[in-house]
C-alpha cells in the first residue's frame, strides 16, 4: 500500500541525505527567499545600492513562533550588506534557511529510521524514495477531463483547450505530475 504524500522534492532529498541545489531546492518550499536571494546575487552595483539600503546580515526566521530577524553571521545586526559582500550574505541566508528546513525534517527522518535504517535510505535518491513510498505517479487524463469545469464562455471544444489536452497527452506521467504541481 502506497501513501498519498505530496511533499516538495527537497524534503525527499533531505530524508536520504542527497546533496541539494540550494537556491533551486529552497525555491520549492520558500520561493520568496529564493527569488530575493537571486535578485541580490544578480543585481548590478547601482541596482544593489538603490534597492537594498540598510540591509544587514539578518533575515526573518522561518519559525513562525518567533516573528523576528535572526543574525545569519555573528554580530550580523551590526554588519552591513554591501555590493562587495552580497555573495557572503546570500550564502549565509541559504545556510540558515536550509538548516531550518533540515531541523523541521529531522523528526520525520528519525521516525522513518525506526522502520528503515538510515544506511538503507542513503542508497536511494530523493526521487527513488518518493516512488517507493508513494508509488508511481499516474495522472488519469480522462478523469481530469471529465472533472474539468469550464467557465466564462470557455468549452472543451475551444482550440486552445484541445491544444492544452493534446500537450498533456504527449507528456509522460512524471511530466504531468510536475505540471499539475506547478
Amino acid at each position: 500500500e502506497f501513501l498519498a504524500l505530496s511533499l516538495a522534492p527537497v524534503v525527499w532529498k533531505i530524508l536520504v541525505d542527497e546533496p541539494l541545489d540550494e537556491i533551486g531546492d529552497l525555491s520549492s518550499v520558500d520561493k520568496y527567499t529564493a527569488d530575493a536571494l537571486k535578485i541580490i546575487q544578480n543585481s548590478t552595483r547601482e541596482e544593489f545600492d538603490n534597492g537594498f539600503p540598510g540591509l544587514t546580515f539578518t533575515y526573518p526566521s522561518a519559525d513562525t513562533s518567533r516573528s523576528e530577524f535572526v543574525e545569519v553571521v555573528p554580530d550580523g545586526e551590526k554588519k552591513d550588506v554591501t555590493y562587495d559582500n552580497r555573495e557572503e550574505y546570500v550564502r549565509a541566508v541559504l545556510v540558515m534557511r536550509i538548516s531550518e528546513l533540515k531541523d523541521a525534517i529531522v523528526p520525520v527522518r528519525t521516525g522513518l529510521a525506526q522502520t528503515v535504517p538510515q544506511l538503507v535510505l542513503s542508497l536511494y535518491t530523493g526521487c527513488q524514495l518518493e516512488t517507493k513510498v508513494c508509488g508511481e505517479v499516474c495522472i488519469d487524463l480522462e478523469l481530469l477531463k471529465r472533472c474539468t469545469v469550464y467557465e466564462d464562455g470557455y468549452s472543451a471544444s475551444d482550440r486552445h483547450v484541445t491544444d492544452f489536452w493534446q500537450i498533456l497527452e504527449e507528456m509522460d506521467h512524471t511530466e504531468r505530475a510536475n505540471f499539475l504541481r506547478f
